[in-house]
């Protein structure tokens, strides 16, 4: 596994900092125990860039030494550079993985480090990862996460249930709650029809976007996002979310029939239209 760390080290030849940070944390030991290491997202994909964070598993053999060895991983970096902070991911229900802001040579760089003992506490692993000791196939042995499947007429029934429930928002005024509904619907639904439109991969919702779609369906879907918080504008980004989907679900069920309630989004809009025009127009 060695030369998965050349690679790694290879593609962080540009940023010293994340560079410096990577072998430093590679160089990690606790009490002489066989550590394990690997890598996930950018260092794996090929996609680093001088803001990219680093993603690191250690495993544990032993899971009675998780908590010393996470401390001791803390202070270990705490005698590294400046910790700005850190905290563990308890509010994504992953208290072992160990997430750093730290300030390397005058670079902001993120750390983030999930402690784990794979032999007596095995998990899912991302489809891509790699594992830098050698002599070792702890990583290798792990199940893989699978792929989240879409259940695309589910989406579309979702999709025409939030209009309206974005809709009883704007009515009521509840603005900030209604933009935060309309991020949750373009990434949850129309975000998901669009990319698999051009065949990438669904459930990455606002990632890279700016790099991956075409300049006009960028210009129709910032169209969706409120040019401030008032109902009127509100209004019009939900509309230019009902048409954008309309018309890629569309385009979807052109090439995969999908059993839907065909009228069910028409029907839920002249709701909309009969209940502005009665009591907010």
């Amino acid at each position: 596994m060695k030369t998965h760390s050349k690679t790694v080290l290879q593609q962080l030849s540009d940023y010293p900092a994340l560079s410096k940070t990577f072998k430093h944390c590679l160089e990690f030991d606790y009490e002489g125990l066989q550590l394990d290491f690997a890598v996930k997202g950018s260092l794996v994909t090929g996609e680093v860039d001088a803001l990219s964070d680093i993603d690191l598993y250690i495993n544990v053999p032993d899971a009675s030494l998780l908590g010393h060895v996470q401390n001791t991983f803390v202070d270990y970096i705490e005698g590294f550079t400046q910790v700005l902070t850190w905290f563990r991911a308890e509010h994504i229900n992953m208290p072992n993985l160990l997430v750093f802001y730290l300030v390397v040579d005058g670079e902001m760089i993120k750390l983030d480090v999930e402690i784990i003992c794979l032999q007596q506490q095995p998990q899912a692993l991302p489809e891509k990862f790699l594992a830098l000791k050698e002599h070792t196939n702890i990583f290798e042995s792990q199940e893989k996460e699978t792929p989240q499947s879409a259940d695309f007429e589910f989406i579309h029934r979702k999709f025409c249930a939030w209009q309206w429930f974005i809709y009883c928002k704007i009515a009521r005024g509840e603005l900030f709650q209604a933009a935060r509904s309309i991020d949750f619907s373009r990434e949850n639904a129309l975000l998901v029809i669009i990319r698999k439109h051009f065949d990438l991969e669904p459930f990455d919702g606002h990632r890279r976007i700016e790099q991956l779609l075409p300049s006009d369906t960028l210009t129709q879907l910032f169209k969706t996002y409120p040019n401030s918080l008032t109902k009127e504008a509100m209004l019009d980004s939900l509309t230019q979310l009902s048409n954008m989907f309309e018309y890629y679900w569309g385009q979807f069920i052109q090439s995969t029939p999908v059993v839907h309630d065909a009228q069910l989004l028409e029907i839920i809009n002249e709701q909309i239209s009969n209940h502005f025009a009665k009591h907010l127009r």
